[in-house]
Order: structure tokens, then sequence, then C-alpha cells
């Protein structure tokens, strides 16, 4: 279909998607009129001015109105189509234009709407969004002061128990607990204090029979020091005394009462056992030496040189039912029991025993003013045994020991 004939105001000439039959009068009045070049030149010059597309568009319309003209296809007798006809094919080919352009105008406007309500949409979720972005910002909110709430409420709780309101403490747990069900740290504090209000009724209870076994064990004491009066020497008092204090805790009496009884049973090894390990318990270690189950009285502690002990010679000889003679001009000490002589010279390291030569790891010398002796060569040379304990620091010498 041909469309509506459309003319150029700005040119006359220029007849744009014109019908064969017009073009065909025109070219039967310029032939007519005799003015056909002229009209072609006039044509020319005119569509020179416009662009080079257009020119050819009019120069080929013109030819082929020429041919037709020439070869009396154009007129309207030949064409034999009635003006109604053309007429028809107008306003179909105006109706059909009319439709395009109307489905190219619908086609925009629901591409606008639609874009419209895309826009539109968007707008509704990104409110939505930031509606439900701000509601989890308080819900997260909420939450916070809620913890923040139940450890307060917790740590009241808890320093109530400190304080040694056990009880109250755990009435308000219960009573946070029942508010609310599903809180388990309120249901593990309120175990815990259930739990520790168990083990102080346990610790009450240990402590009322301890105080009931001290106040009884404070009276056991008592009537064994009263019994001790009248029998300083009984060895099973003094041991049972020994244990009632250790088990008071007054460990130095306990050793006080153990050195009593080893001094009536010299021999019973037990009692150096029960003292070396109240000595370690204590963290005594310095010399401590028994001569026959008794502590001599040494103004010189004993010392210890080269791994032997050197104690002072009067004291220990005493102690082991010996004599002690001094001789300045020799620096000589002569110790003697039965038919024992001993002959031990300052600073030598050789000795005499009943006019035998012996050697000494260690020799006897002068230390602040007194006369020291290596306590093993003597007892030895007296027919003692020693023994040594590095743990308690004890030396035990003694008959058969």
């Amino acid at each position: 279909m041909v469309g509506t004939p459309q003319f150029n105001a700005y040119n006359p000439y220029l007849f744009i998607k014109r019908p064969v039959s017009d073009f065909s009068r025109l070219a039967e009045w310029l032939k007519h009129l005799g003015f056909w070049q002229e009209g072609v030149v006039s044509l020319h010059k005119e569509a020179t001015k416009m662009k080079k597309a257009i020119v050819l568009v009019l120069v080929g319309v013109l030819l082929l109105a020429s041919m037709a003209g020439s070869y009396g296809l154009c007129s309207a007798e030949a064409l034999g189509k009635p003006q109604a006809a053309h007429d028809e094919d107008d306003d179909a080919a105006h109706d059909e234009d009319d439709d395009a352009a109307h489905d190219e105008d619908d086609d925009a406007a629901h591409d606008e709407d639609d874009g419209a309500a895309h826009d539109e949409d968007d707008g509704e979720v990104d409110e939505e969004a930031e509606e439900a972005a701000e509601k989890a910002r308080e819900r997260e909110k909420e939450w916070a002061t809620l913890q923040e709430n139940v450890r307060e409420r917790l740590r009241a709780i808890e320093a109530l128990a400190k304080a040694g309101n056990l009880d109250e403490a755990i009435a308000d747990a219960e009573k946070y607990a029942k508010e609310n069900p599903g809180l388990e740290e309120a249901k593990e504090l309120l175990e815990d204090l259930k739990e520790g209000k168990e083990e102080e009724q346990e610790q009450a209870q240990v402590e009322g029979m301890l105080k009931t076994a001290v106040a009884n064990r404070l009276a056991a004491m008592e009537q064994l020091r009263a019994y001790l009066k009248e029998h300083a020497d009984s060895e099973e008092a003094l041991k049972a005394l020994a244990t009632l204090h250790e088990e008071n805790g007054d460990d130095d009496e306990a050793v006080e009462a153990l050195e009593k009884a080893v001094a009536f049973e010299p021999k019973n090894h037990n009692l150096y056992r029960n003292m070396q390990r109240l000595y370690a318990k204590m963290g005594e270690k310095s010399l401590k030496v028994f001569v026959n189950g008794k502590r001599p009285a040494f103004d010189q502690p004993p010392v210890i040189k080269d791994g032997r002990t050197l104690v002072p010679v009067r004291a220990v000889s005493e102690a082991l039912g010996a004599t002690v003679e001094w001789q300045a001009q020799t620096r000589e000490v002569i110790i003697s029991k039965g038919d024992t002589v001993i002959r031990l010279q300052l600073e030598s390291r050789t000795a005499l025993v009943n006019g035998k030569t012996l050697e000494l790891d260690v020799p006897a010398e002068s230390l602040n003013g007194r006369t020291v002796v290596p306590l093993r060569f003597v007892g030895e040379a007296l027919k003692y045994q020693i023994s040594y304990d590095g743990a308690s620091g004890m030396v035990m010498v003694g008959e058969g020991q």
C-alpha cells in the first residue's frame, strides 16, 4: 500500500510518497506545456540545495514519471482504477500507518509505564528492606539489653552468696529461674548455689566433728600430762601424748614428747623414724646428735666437714661414758673408757687407739675455742654404732644401734 501523499512546504517540487497517478499528471502537465527539459533543469537546480540522498530520490521519481508518460502507463484511463479505489487505498494506508504509529505509541507508553512501575516497585522494595534492617537492629539492641539485665541480676545473686547470704541467694535464684524458665544461666547458677549449700552443710558437720575431736583431744592430753607427772618414764604415755600433739598441729611439742620417749627406749627405731618425719615436716635440717637416745648439750653446734661430723669432744665423750684429758704442750686430747684409750692431736690426720696408729679422714681441730673431733671415729673406737639421716639431720649413736 502506498502511503498518504505528503507535501514538503519548504520545496514545492519535492513530493514524498506520492501515488503514481500524481506523478503521471505532473509529467503530462510538463509535456503539454513543453517545459519537460526546463522542468528537469529547474528541479535539478533546486535539488542541489538539498542533501544528496533526497536529490537522487527526486531525480529517480521524475525519470520514472517520464517513462510512464511516454508509454501511456500513467494516465487515469490506462490505470483503469477509479478515484474511489485510490481514496480507499489512501485510507487503508493511512489506517495502517495510524495503527503502526498507535502500536508504536502504545509500546512506548507501555515501556514507560513498565519503567515507572519498576522504579516504583524498586522504591517499595528498598523501603521494605530498610524497615526490615531497622527492625533487626532494634531486636539486636533489645537482645543486648536483655542479656545485660540477665548478667546484672546473676551478678547480684552471686554477690549475695559471696557475702555469706547463701540462703537468700538461693531463694532469689529460684524466683528468677521460675520467672524465666528458659534461661539456662539462671538454672546453672541455682544448681551451683545448691551444691555450695550442700558443701557448706557438709563442712559444718565436719567442723563440728573436728571441734568435738579437738575438745576430746585436749581433754585426753590433759589427762596424759597429769598421768606423766606421776609416771614420767612411761614411754606409752609419751608416745600417746606426741600423737595427740601432732594431730592438734603442735609439731614442736610432739617432737619434745618423742625425745623424752626415746630417752627411755633408745633402741626403738620407730621412735627415731617418727622424729625424723616430724623434723623433715618442720624443715628442721640442723644437725641433731642423739647418744643412747639423749641429745648432749653442745656449747659448740656440730658441723660437717668433708662429709664428716665434728662434735665438741668433751660433751660427746661424757655422753658416751668416757673421760677427757687435754695436754696443752703436745696439743693432744686423750679419751678413755675402760681399756680403750684414744689419742688425737690437733691438725693431725693420724690417731692412736690403744697405741695403734690409725688414719683419719678429718683431723681434730679447734673451733671457736672448742676442740672438735670426728664423731664416727671416736664412737666406733669406743664400740658404738653410728647412723645418719640427711633428711632430718639426725645422727644416732648407740650400742647396737
